[in-house]
């Protein structure tokens, strides 16, 4: 293999995965289209790594994790038998070298020698996103499926995922790749590299295009609920002059729903924090209820 084997087929990869993107974004796939564009971003970064690091780790590390891997697809088919995949790279006398690095520490080391960076970027602000809100099954992709305020199930997804952005991000990854795969060969490269960085700066973030569909769809049930702002300020004002108030620990419905917040990411705190707000209001409009 040569020594950009890897990143070629990272690229490779990368452009099935690009136009796989553009059709998704045509049907209005939203979901389908945030998968490919996350494994987009996944074949890029790994690309990008392999070109930075030394092709003979990086190669090893791939095949070793490519030999991980079949073991474990043939594992429930062999039963107990030893696993001939395993014992073949033994037989052949190959190093055990370690597996490849978690995505996070590859843009880290992306960026380390990369420039203007963007494994950050495109981990922190695309990628992750991505993973939490609409391709991994997490507290907040579940919450999705929930209407604000009636608690009722939904059929479709709340929030709309940006194709439009998400398409861009996947053609600027394949850019950069190709940019930088070019320039280690010599060829020039400066117009992948600018139409790649541009299409990331037009790219519109995933994050705050759900939390703005989310903030518009609250609207309805805040505007129904404006008789109880009062109590809830009060609650807001006893529970600032009482910092030290916790919720019991022996509540499972406390401890349920602060394990909740803090799924969809909030800190431990913050969760605590509005737990005990919610209580003192939902206290308050008992006892306004209980009034003759």
């Amino acid at each position: 293999m040569g020594p950009h084997a890897t990143a070629e087929l990272c690229l490779r990869r990368a452009l099935t995965l690009q136009r796989e993107a553009r059709r998704t974004s045509l049907l209005r796939q939203r979901e389908a289209l945030a998968s490919v564009c996350r494994s987009t971003i996944e074949a890029t970064l790994i690309g990008l790594y392999s070109l930075e690091a030394d092709p003979d780790d990086v190669s090893l590390r791939v095949a070793r994790g490519a030999v991980k891997s079949a073991s474990r697809l043939s594992k429930p088919w062999l039963g107990e038998v030893d696993d001939p995949i395993l014992g073949l790279w033994e037989s052949l006398g190959l190093p055990d070298s370690r597996g490849m690095p978690n995505l996070s520490q590859i843009a880290d080391r992306v960026d380390a020698v990369g420039d203007p960076p963007v494994g950050r970027l495109l981990y922190w602000e695309f990628y992750v996103p991505l993973c939490e809100t609409a391709v991994h099954t997490t507290g907040a992709s579940l919450a999705r499926y929930r209407s604000v305020g009636s608690n009722a199930l939904r059929r479709r997804p709340l929030g709309a995922i940006p194709r439009q952005g998400l398409v861009r991000a996947a053609d600027g990854c394949t850019a950069l790749l190709a940019g930088h795969l070019a320039e280690a060969r010599g060829i020039p490269s400066a117009w992948f590299l600018a139409y790649g960085h541009r299409q990331l700066k037009r790219a519109n973030r995933p994050y705050p295009i759900l939390l703005l569909t989310f903030t518009l769809s609250s609207i309805p049930w805040l505007l129904s609920n404006l008789r109880q702002l009062p109590a809830w300020a009060r609650a807001v004002v006893r529970v600032l002059a009482n910092r030290r108030m916790r919720p019991p620990q022996d509540d499972e419905r406390a401890v349920s729903t602060i394990d909740d917040l803090a799924a969809i990411g909030l800190s431990r705190p913050s969760a605590e924090f509005l737990y005990s707000v919610w209580t003192e209001a939902q206290a308050s409009l008992r006892d306004r209820s209980t009034l003759p």
